[in-house]
């Protein structure tokens, strides 16, 4: 593997202005009108929310130096400042108008809680409906944040819906999470073969049939969507599964568009529509196979849940989120570690840790996490593991010649096969 330059030789990192280039590179191609980046298919991409979100908190209240100066060096430094800000506030518009469109989109399982994979539509309302717990916890963390900068309880419920979901859905008995839900399932017990996104999808007829009422339905269908030809274009639907189907997509606020439609006021529309969703999430797992899951515990991904949930616990104020978190890193710590070795494993499944020891980012998750979980609950038991597995990644996975972490460790695969590694990489080395 080639070897880079001496760091002493290095130009120092202008890290203020490379955080501004990719900013300005973000800006260049962000879907105004549906939010995030690109058009279809396209994917929340969670790394670079939270990347748009911290721009924000670094830079909307540069102050001014303490002392006032009025020379032309000083002048351009406010000019600069004043750059800064703006682009913080568009930053943080650019974060929200994306979470808000992917609350309300067909990417979002609205009875259910939790967020699909990617929508092959700009719009996100024709989902692939695969959900993983790394977007849930990323997602979780982008959620708050913008619920930090803005306040909107919109935000919130978005948070508390993935919340509901991973308890629910996707956790071990024993406290860990589990790492997928397939795309596809049957659509009845009596079918033979899957259809993706047969768990998730309404004909009008259906819906009718489960809330009876006809306000009800016409109350539900207005809101999410539903029309009785179904509500996807044939365009993203090639080999016609999804025909006189609906995926519930938010189509109307809880303002005047219902409210005066119904003449009902907000409060009872909120009421309504969330019994609508208890029924019909209730009908759905009573009478539907749900998809596969997967049950693999992937150790770096349960690191983003525990950091995210950690988080929530303090944002949302809930103890729920908190007892999550530290059920999960116990499971963690008590199945994931090996204490002998003082080695992560990768994952566990089926009441096995498995022989593959974990990679550098297994490590760089769980670390966070459990500081994350060290900062609300007090507890040292964190943050003393947080430092043992700091020091495996400095004495196993750190390149001491060029700097940086190896993604892997130098005797991965010895255990199983008596070979190393050929080569050693870094995150973004090929």
């Amino acid at each position: 593997m080639a070897k880079h330059s001496s760091s002493s030789e290095d130009t120092p990192i202008d890290a203020s202005g490379t955080m501004e280039k990719l900013y300005d590179h973000y800006t260049g191609i962000f879907d105004q009108e549906n939010g995030g980046l690109g058009g279809a298919p396209k994917f929340p991409t969670p790394p670079t929310l939270y990347f748009l979100s911290r721009f924000y908190a670094d830079n909307h209240n540069l102050a001014p130096p303490p002392i006032l100066d009025f020379s032309p060096e000083a002048n351009a430094e406010e000019q600069h400042r004043d750059r800064r800000r703006d682009k913080a506030e568009r930053s943080a518009d650019m974060v929200c108008h994306t979470l808000r469109n992917v609350a309300l989109g067909g990417i979002h399982d609205h009875l259910g809680g939790g967020f699909h994979r990617y929508s092959v539509d700009a719009a996100w309302h024709v989902p692939h409906f695969e959900k993983m717990i790394y977007d849930q916890a990323q997602l979780l963390n982008c959620y708050l944040e913008a619920y930090s900068i803005t306040g909107d309880e919109h935000m919130a419920n978005a948070a508390k819906d993935i919340v509901s979901y991973l308890e629910r859905d996707m956790t071990h008995p024993k406290g860990g999470f589990y790492s997928a839900q397939d795309a596809d399932s049957l659509p009845s017990p009596t079918s033979l073969h899957k259809v993706e996104g047969a768990y998730y999808v309404w004909t009008k007829k259906e819906i009718e049939d489960v809330l009876r009422s006809a306000r009800d339905v016409d109350i539900f269908c207005h809101h999410f969507g539903v029309r009785e030809e179904g509500n996807v274009d044939k365009i993203y639907d090639p080999h016609g599964e999804l025909e006189g189907k609906n995926i519930l997509t938010l189509r109307h606020t809880l303002n005047a568009p219902t409210t005066d439609r119904f003449n009902i006021s907000t409060h009872k529309v909120e009421t309504f529509l969330a019994e609508y969703k208890r029924i019909l999430l209730s009908h759905r797992q009573r009478t539907r196979p749900a998809p596969h899951r997967d049950d693999k515990i992937i150790t770096g991904w349960n690191g983003l849940a525990i950091s995210a949930l950690s988080r929530a616990g303090l944002h949302l104020l809930s103890s729920t989120c908190l007892d999550m978190a530290t059920r999960a890193a116990e499971f963690a710590y008590g199945q994931l570690w090996d204490k002998r070795r003082k080695r992560l494993r990768r994952c566990y499944y089926d009441e096995d840790g498995g022989g593959i020891d974990g990679f550098a980012d297994d490590y760089a998750n769980m670390i966070r996490a459990c500081l994350d979980l060290y900062e609300v609950g007090w507890d040292e038991r964190w943050v003393e593991w947080a430092a043992e597995m700091q020091q495996v990644m400095v004495d196993v996975f750190e390149d001491q010649e060029s700097g940086g972490f190896f993604g892997e460790a130098e005797d991965v695969g010895t255990k199983a096969d008596g070979v190393g590694s050929i080569a050693r990489l870094k995150d973004g080395e090929s």
